[in-house]
């Protein structure tokens, strides 16, 4: 579950909510809907940090899911989700529509909205092509009964009435029983894509904050904490604040990374923008290093951290073990693998400019994958002799120590600040990485009683901040 859906369903008045692929209705009545045509994929979820899935869809995909007399009366809403990209071949997708009643929320070939009803339409005005961008966007029509409102990503575009009339607005439960497309393509154009998710039908009309706060909930970005301890299959997380001891794990059981006695380790604040858990910078030297004893963890595996490196060094390490590595090389590339396979990325010397970066190396059994700040840089397809073996058996993962774990030779040490260290027992896709980086970078929630405040929310601040009384803010999200 998300934030999204939560707030979708505890919104009064749902009838249907279609979440995830295969579509799975959390809505009250439990309706399956009719695939027809199948979609061609289906990709991680449209909702950022919720991997339960969409359908990307071609001009000849049709879904269906049959509203019963009764479920929908007077007032309604329709919303979904979708991502469409520039690339248009001239299809208008039918986003959500009544069949029988001439009722459709579509999407122009130029990326504007529409709702037509009958011998009326409303839409998005004139030149509006914004949701022609790729990106995820949250849309949403209501009728009340004498007013119809049209929403984009929480914000209020088009309102119209009273001065409609009924028509088929007002009655479109009059015929009774109706089956909605969810989506269905206007004619067959069978090389246009785009992707959809998150339908749902409401028996009122849902109120300009309501979308609002829909809006807030579909976009949440949750803290780099938040967003790493939420990662399926996280064997071990080592925030990396300590000023002495142990790196304690964050995840319950796991082991602890045990300082060595090197002396050339220092706290510092931690790379994540309201961190304050702090970081450990790493100077170059022979035994400044910190090592965990690590149980097998499969063919599946990911390493993930945080660094910001200095212009010296020649190969420093920051995640070793014995014949296995990821470190960067003397250009400033990361690397993965050991004496068998080495895989390099793009980064270049950027990496070595002393500002924050996220380094994640994955496995799958057969190849090992290595990014930075989000973006693909290498896939090594092997034959990988010895990954498997590496992380099959127990062994002693090394942070910042020398070359493959076993040598201390200084020039080879990790000479720069580590921070936010994970292992898990699962291979990450693309998608969870880039998310990894936009929490990274993302200024955290405002937090109010241990939950994210949405629009509207009262918070109490609390002295030293604002001297020596509480104060009550409401926050206005612009």
């Amino acid at each position: 579950m998300s934030a999204f859906s939560d707030a979708m369903l505890a919104t009064p008045g749902l009838v249907a909510y279609w979440r995830g692929w295969p579509y799975q209705d959390l809505g009250p009545n439990n309706i399956v809907p009719n695939v027809i045509t199948a979609p061609i994929a289906a990709p991680d979820g449209l909702v950022p940090n919720d991997p339960s899935g969409a359908a990307t869809i071609l001009g000849t995909t049709q879904i269906q899911a049959g509203i019963q007399a009764g479920q929908l009366i007077g007032p309604w809403t329709l919303t979904c989700a979708m991502a469409s990209p520039a690339a248009r071949t001239g299809a208008t997708w039918n986003l959500m529509r009544w069949n029988g009643l001439a009722a459709t929320l579509l999407l122009a070939p130029v990326g504007s909205l529409q709702f037509n009803a009958g011998s009326w339409a409303m839409g998005t005005p004139a030149g509006y092509t914004a949701l022609n961008d790729g990106n995820p966007h949250l849309v949403a029509v209501t009728w009340d009964l004498t007013v119809a409102c049209m929403y984009i990503d929480g914000e209020l575009i088009v309102r119209l009435g009273p001065a409609l009339g009924a028509g088929r607005m007002a009655n479109i439960d009059a015929i009774g029983a109706q089956t909605v497309n969810i989506p269905m393509p206007s004619g067959t154009v069978a090389t246009d894509t785009l992707t959809f998710g998150e339908p749902a039908v409401f028996n009122r009309a849902i109120t300009r904050q309501e979308a609002r706060d829909l809006w807030t909930a579909f976009s949440y970005q949750p803290s780099f904490y938040q967003r790493v301890m939420s990662i399926p299959n996280l064997f071990a997380y080592w925030r990396m604040g300590e000023a002495s001891g142990d790196f304690a794990n964050q995840v319950a059981g796991g082991p602890p990374m045990v300082r060595s006695t090197g002396t050339g380790m220092t706290p510092v604040s931690g790379l994540v923008p309201t961190d304050w858990d702090g970081a450990t910078d790493f100077a170059v030297d022979d035994g400044n290093y910190a090592n965990a004893t690590m149980p097998a963890l499969g063919t599946q595996w990911s390493f993930l951290c945080l660094y910001t490196a200095r212009a010296s060094g020649i190969s420093n390490q920051f995640v070793t073990a014995p014949g296995f590595s990821f470190y960067m090389g003397a250009g400033g590339f990361l690397r993965c693998g050991g004496a068998y396979h080495t895989g390099v990325t793009a980064s270049g010397a950027a990496s070595r400019d002393g500002q924050p970066h996220l380094g994640v190396v994955t496995g799958d059994g057969t190849s090992m994958r290595v990014y930075q700040d989000g973006l693909l840089g290498v896939t090594d397809p092997g034959p990988a002799p010895g990954q498997a073996g590496v992380i099959q058996t127990p062994y002693s993962l090394n942070i910042a120590a020398g070359a493959w774990g076993i040598s201390n030779i200084a020039s080879v040490c990790w000479n720069g600040t580590l921070d936010e260290v994970a292992a898990v027992q699962r291979c990450l896709t693309d998608r969870e990485v880039a998310e990894l980086w936009a929490a990274r970078n993302a200024l955290g929630p405002i937090v109010a009683n241990g939950q994210a405040a949405a629009n509207g929310a009262r918070v109490t601040l609390t002295p030293p901040a604002l001297g020596p009384a509480p104060a009550e803010y409401v926050i206005r999200w612009s």
